[in-house]
C-alpha cells in the first residue's frame, strides 16, 4: 500500500505520490483505481530516439581520456 511503501522508503506520502506521478508521466508506471487497483511497472519499450541519444553520448567520449581514467 501507499502507506507501507512510504514508511519503507522513509518519505512522506505526498513525496511518494509526486514521485509516482513523475514515473507515470514518463510512461514507466500505470496507476489503476478500483478493487484490483494499484501502481504497476510497465514493460520497457524502446523509444525511437533512444539509440540516437546513445550514439550521441558515445561519440562525445574521448577514448584517450577514458583509458587515462582507467
Amino acid at each position: 500500500s501507499e502507506r507501507e511503501l512510504s514508511q519503507q522508503l522513509r518519505i512522506s506520502r505526498v513525496t511518494l505520490r509526486e514521485a509516482l506521478k513523475v514515473l507515470q508521466d514518463q510512461g514507466m508506471v500505470e496507476s489503476r483505481r478500483g478493487r484490483y487497483g494499484g501502481t504497476f511497472v510497465l514493460p520497457r519499450t524502446a523509444t525511437p530516439d533512444a539509440g540516437d541519444e546513445l550514439r550521441r553520448r558515445i561519440a562525445a567520449v574521448d577514448v584517450e581520456d577514458t583509458l587515462r581514467f582507467r
